[in-house]
């Protein structure tokens, strides 16, 4: 029993069952390739990283790559995911990229420009002129 339950306190986290989720990976139409990435931090401002993988329509993989990013927030390292996600298939020569993420927002940040830290300004200009 946990501490905290057997001080009289209701913990209900701690009765969920663990449970495993099936996902697929669904590949881009055409010719075209597909940039899965993630970052992540430990707590608010803590160790981060990033990394991510370009993969063909076949799904076969193109290039895997990971970044360690020191102290950085969680929405800088999902922002820096895309950046050298897109960075790397730029100096590839790689065209046709789907751009996947799972970062609600780290993709309200790509769309509304101007917005956040100006570190994560820095990185989306990076992005836009990548993209273009």
């Amino acid at each position: 029993m946990h501490v905290a339950a057997k001080l009289g306190f209701q913990i209900s986290h701690l009765k969920q069952e663990k449970k495993t989720v099936i996902v697929i990976w669904i590949k881009p139409t055409g010719h075209g390739m597909k940039l899965n990435m993630d970052g992540a931090s430990k707590g608010s401002t803590g160790l981060a990283g990033a990394g991510g993988i370009i993969r063909d329509a076949s799904g076969h993989t193109i290039v895997a790559f990971q970044e360690f990013l020191g102290l950085a927030t969680n929405t800088f390292a999902e922002i820096s995911a895309v950046a050298k996600g897109l960075e790397i298939a730029h100096n590839m020569g790689l065209n046709d990229i789907w751009v996947e993420m799972d970062s609600k927002v780290g993709l309200l940040l790509i769309l509304k420009k101007n917005t956040g830290h100006w570190k994560i300004q820095h990185l989306l200009a990076k992005n836009c002129y990548l993209c273009s």
